[in-house]
Formats: structure tokens, sequence, C-alpha cells
């Protein structure tokens, strides 16, 4: 079969429009197509982050309702075990313990603070002092004179002493100095003990939330 020339000419002009179409489409229409592809990707992953930013949100709010009662725990925890020696404070709990008691508070020899137990990873010392969280005790020796049931009153009143104290020993012997009240047998006694104190913990680091920008919610 034979083409006439308009045929033919038409023919060029089809085959032309064809390959326009093709090459648009490799140059234009398909790479627009893979970056809306990646947009819509992109905005899918922004949504899940908003979405689990919302539940930790919702997560923290349900928690803030007991704030309140773990600040009265944190307060009363302070209270026993204080984030500094406070020895003065302790002398003057041990000064009114003995008056109340009857026993004469002689001395008091604290001596310097040291870990209750090591840090993870080995770190003692002057480092263990300063780990956050981190319980450190400070052992003392405490002297005292008087009677035998005025030092039981004495112990006791220790034991009710809002800061904890652990007596560890105990060593009591004759006091030569004189007698008690009504003739009784005055003593001596050496307290071995221990006070603690707890360094501040360590902050949880601050939670970044995302919020949807326009142009993520208009993808």
């Amino acid at each position: 079969m034979k083409f006439g020339s308009a045929a033919r000419w038409y023919l060029a002009a089809g085959l032309s429009a064809t390959l326009v179409l093709i090459a648009g489409w490799f140059l234009l229409i398909g790479p627009q197509r893979s970056t809306a592809d990646e947009l819509s990707s992109s905005a899918a992953s922004k949504v899940s982050e908003n979405a689990q930013a919302q539940a930790h949100i919702a997560s923290l709010k349900a928690q803030f309702k007991d704030l309140p009662a773990l600040q009265l725990k944190d307060a009363e925890v302070r209270s026993h075990i204080p984030q500094a020696p406070n020895m003065p404070a302790l002398l003057r709990d041990l000064s009114s313990d003995a008056k109340s008691a009857g026993v004469t508070l002689v001395g008091v020899t604290p001596q310097q603070p040291m870990p209750l137990s090591e840090p993870a990873g080995g770190a003692g010392g002057a480092a263990s002092l300063s780990t956050p969280g981190l319980v450190n005790q400070i052992p003392m020796t405490i002297q005292i004179s008087g009677t035998f049931a005025h030092m039981q009153t004495f112990l006791s009143n220790i034991e009710g002493m809002q800061r904890a104290m652990l007596i560890t020993g105990i060593d009591i012997s004759r006091d030569g100095t004189g007698e008690g009240p009504g003739g009784t047998v005055l003593l001596k006694a050496a307290l071995d003990a221990r006070v603690f104190m707890a360094n501040a913990g360590q902050l949880p680091s601050q939670v970044t939330t995302t919020t949807p920008s326009t142009a993520d919610a208009a993808s």
C-alpha cells in the first residue's frame, strides 16, 4: 500500500505527538508523581508522630492528678533523708532528745559522708557522692552520760526522731564521775550511729512534641 504525501505527513505528525507525550511523562509527570508519593509518605509519618505525642501528653495529664500526693511523699522522704548533711539541725535534735530523756549529751563526732552503696559502673570515692539519686551515709559517734533507764529513753527518742538514724553499736561502761538520782549507778555510753543523705535525682529529659504545620496538614 502506498501513502500519499498528505498521509505521510499526518502519520509523521502523529508519531511526533506520541513521542512528545512519552517524553513529557518521563520528564515531567513521572518525577512529580514520585514527589507526591514522597510527600504523602512524609505526611503519614508526621501524623503518626503527632498521634504518639498526643498519647504521651494524655498520659502525662493522667499522672498530673497524682502530683500533689507525690509532692507530699517527696517532702516526707526528704525529712527523713535530706539532700544535705544538715548537722546543726541534727545536733539540736539530739540535744533536745537528750534533755527530755534526762541524759547528758557529752559529744557528737561525725565523720565524712561516704556512699551507702557503689553506683553502677564502679565509680567510687568523691565521684559517688555526686551521683544523682545515690544515698550516702554519715557515720558518727554519740557520747552520753546518765542512768540506764534514762539511756533507754534517749534511744527511744532517737527511734522516733524525724531524721532517719541507725544505731549500729553501743559501748556502755560505768561512769566514775558520780551517781545518778537516788544513788542510781551513773553510766556512760558511746553509740555508733549513722544518718543518711541523698543526692538530688536526675530530671527526665524534656518531652518534645510536634505540631503539624499548615503544609503538613495540607499534604
